[in-house]
């Protein structure tokens, strides 16, 4: 998928470490974000993408 792994692990390691958006009004914006800012509880299990924190896991592998 990638030639550089390690780049872009840590390209969503420096996203994943910007302050979080606290409300975001409409559902449909919050489609923009790289991780969706109210993730958590129920909606994780429809989730379409794992979360930062495990993608970054799997690039380190390589």
């Amino acid at each position: 998928m990638t030639k550089q792994p390690q780049a872009l692990a840590s390209a969503l390691r420096k996203i994943s470490q910007r302050p979080k958006v606290e409300s975001v009004e409409r559902e449909d914006v919050a489609q923009l974000f790289i991780e969706h800012p109210a993730k958590g509880g129920i909606r994780g299990l429809f989730a379409t993408h794992p979360p930062i924190e495990k993608r970054i896991a799997i690039l380190e592998q390589f």
